[in-house]
């Protein structure tokens, strides 16, 4: 009989499957895993009524997909996750050592620019020294003890300083070498800060500042080391003069308690924010305000070890209304180790002479007010002493005006127009050369002429000062005699083009010669207010019309050529004119007066004494003694003749 079967894979198939044709079954792509294949028949379609047979098949991977090639895969993978945090972790590594090879070659760079910023220092003591004992000699036929005793005390002054800049080197060289150590001796504490606070009483002088110093009536004796506790408050005294403003008020204060004592150094300043108080103790750190005033930001970073070696404390407190400093320093004869003592003197220090009679009366020189000085010097100039020497050096023959930075220089140049100004080049705010440029691409300061002190020697410096517009550039330390000479050089020939060009602005309208663009102007300019001086209702606005102008155009182009405002200028023509009136013309002074537009003549005496250093009646006091020619040419005075049309 005829057999009829169906079958299936059982985990492959979902149904029985009748084959076509034939007793075949045919399976392929079956996946890897165990089978059962079944077989049913029957003798009737559909009737399966024979035993159903089975086979059990198992179907093997292939190789890489076995479980010895996934151990492998997962290996792999470990390594290639192990590798990747490897190299991740390598990478950091690597980033962190440059960014400290970086570090480290900046700060390298830093202790380097701070040897040679403290090298620079040392050469403006050494000009404070050597100048004062060069002038000695010169005056030294000349009866002045109160002088001498200025110069003496100021080349002490500076001894000490050059001295502790020296020390200063060889701490922080100790410092980096790990040698820094105490020679502690038991000594009376005042004495020691008397001393360096007497120091700083002619700074106060000079800077209007109020310097009070309050001491126990009693002797203080402790243990200290006696170099490093005159860095420590030189320091702090140090930053609180060049942080407080003129007629501002610092004070040192000296309390003690029981077996410890508090040395309080407070100052009028401008503070120091919450944020930066314990920033300021790191080596090398400048905070915010810091940084427009010169510093190495080393001064409170070693204040703070050496105060640290002291067994001590240093404690600061700051407000917008200024920064106190308190050091604290225990009394106790057990406070130091053996080593850190030295042979114990049991005798005081003798107090220096000067402290005795007081610095401040040792310096107590009126200078006398000239009244008739030629020439006006700008000294621009970071250092107070540096500013009282140059002061001293050049009062007797000129009026002299201070700048403490290249800002300040610049706007005292550009408001006052002195005739010479003599800078420092490294300043905080504006260096010198900065400066420099500045004032001579101006053109109402272009004709000023500049003389640069520096000690840097480096050729690229000089050549820098010389390119910025300086017509000397002198090293320290310098001779005194040397520099008035080149000064008074530079005075007598400096009637120069520029200067000259401008002289004739003021003085005469004729410009037939010079036919620049600027002269142009100035000569219609000219023509235009001399028509109008003696016209009572004209006014400076009405030369927006005649020259076609906006009046700011006219304004802002008259300063710049000649360094006056518009009514400055206009001004300076009316009391010229007025002054030919009453020397040449025969009017009386109230007379000319009228006639240039004064009808008040103790207001025009007043504008007449500002614009030549004296009265009218002075004036022609002096034209009769010296003869109206003289006089003319020594005021820069000139008949106006107006230019044709």
């Amino acid at each position: 009989p005829d057999y009829y079967y169906t079958y299936r894979l059982k985990g492959f198939d979902n149904e029985w499957i009748v084959p076509r044709e034939g007793r075949m079954a045919t399976y392929t792509n079956i996946p890897p895993g165990k089978y059962t294949f079944e077989v049913k028949a029957g003798t009737k379609m559909g009737v399966w009524n024979l035993p159903r047979k089975q086979v059990h098949i198992a179907i093997r991977p292939p190789w890489w997909a076995n479980s010895f090639a996934y151990m492998v895969y997962i290996l792999l993978i470990g390594l290639l996750l192990l590798g990747i945090v490897l190299w991740i972790r390598l990478r950091n590594r690597l980033h962190r050592e440059e960014f400290q090879f970086n570090e480290e070659k900046e700060l390298y760079a830093m202790k380097m620019n701070f040897f040679a910023k403290m090298s620079h220092e040392i050469q403006t003591p050494l000009t404070l020294i050597m100048g004062p004992i060069d002038d000695m000699l010169k005056r030294a036929t000349v009866n002045g003890n109160q002088l001498l005793r200025q110069r003496l005390t100021l080349i002490k002054n500076n001894a000490h300083r050059l001295s502790r800049i020296a020390k200063g080197l060889m701490t922080v060289r100790d410092r980096d070498l790990n040698k820094l150590r105490l020679y502690a001796q038991k000594k009376n504490i005042v004495t020691d800060l008397r001393k360096i606070a007497d120091s700083f009483l002619e700074q106060a002088r000079f800077k209007d500042i109020h310097f009070v110093q309050d001491y126990p009536k009693d002797k203080i004796r402790l243990w200290y080391d006696a170099e490093k506790m005159e860095h420590i408050f030189y320091n702090l005294l140090s930053n609180a003069f060049k942080f407080t403003p003129r007629n501002g008020k610092i004070s040192l204060t000296v309390k003690e308690s029981r077996k410890k004592i508090d040395i309080r150094v407070m100052d009028s300043g401008p503070g120091i924010p919450l944020e930066e108080r314990e920033a300021i103790f790191d080596m090398f750190y400048q905070s915010e305000v810091g940084k427009h005033v010169k510093g190495l930001g080393i001064g409170l970073a070693l204040t703070k070890e050496l105060i640290d070696l002291h067994h001590g404390k240093i404690k600061i407190t700051s407000s917008d209304e200024g920064t106190c400093f308190k050091v604290s320093l225990k009394t106790g004869d057990d406070v130091f180790r053996l080593e850190e003592k030295a042979v114990d003197t049991s005798n005081e220090l003798v107090t220096p002479e000067f402290i005795k009679t007081g610095m401040l009366n040792a310096l107590d020189i009126k200078y006398e007010d000239h009244k008739e000085k030629q020439a006006t010097i700008l000294i621009v100039e970071d250092n107070v002493d540096m500013q009282i020497f140059l002061r001293d050096l050049f009062i007797e023959r000129c009026s002299v005006l201070i700048a403490d930075n290249g800002q300040e220089g610049l706007k005292l140049a550009k408001r006052k127009l002195p005739d010479l100004i003599i800078s420092d080049i490294m300043m905080p705010l504006m260096d010198g050369i900065t400066m420099s440029k500045i004032l001579v691409k101006s053109r109402a300061t272009s004709h000023i002429p500049i003389v640069l002190l520096t000690a840097k020697e480096a050729a690229k410096t000089r050549l820098a000062g010389l390119q910025a517009g300086a017509l000397a550039y002198i090293q320290k330390p310098f001779n005194p005699h040397e520099l008035l000479a080149k000064v008074n050089n530079i005075l007598n020939n400096k009637e120069n083009t520029l200067m000259k060009h401008k002289t004739n602005l003021l003085s005469d309208p004729q410009m037939e010669k010079v036919r620049s663009k600027d002269d142009l102007f100035m000569e219609k300019l000219v023509n235009a207010l001399y028509d109008h001086l003696e016209s009572i209702s004209f006014k400076l606005e009405d030369l927006a019309d005649i020259m076609n102008m906006s009046y700011s155009a006219i304004y802002r182009k008259c300063h710049d050529i000649t360094g006056k405002t518009l009514v400055d200028f206009y001004k300076t023509l009316k009391l010229k004119h007025a002054a030919l009136l009453f020397l040449e013309n025969g009017y009386n002074v109230s007379e000319a007066a009228y006639m240039v537009g004064y009808k008040n003549s103790k207001y025009f005496t007043k504008c007449f004494k500002d614009e030549f250093g004296k009265p009218p009646m002075a004036f022609k006091n002096e034209c009769r003694e010296i003869g109206i020619a003289n006089l003319i040419k020594k005021y820069n005075i000139t008949t106006f003749q107006p230019t044709e049309a």
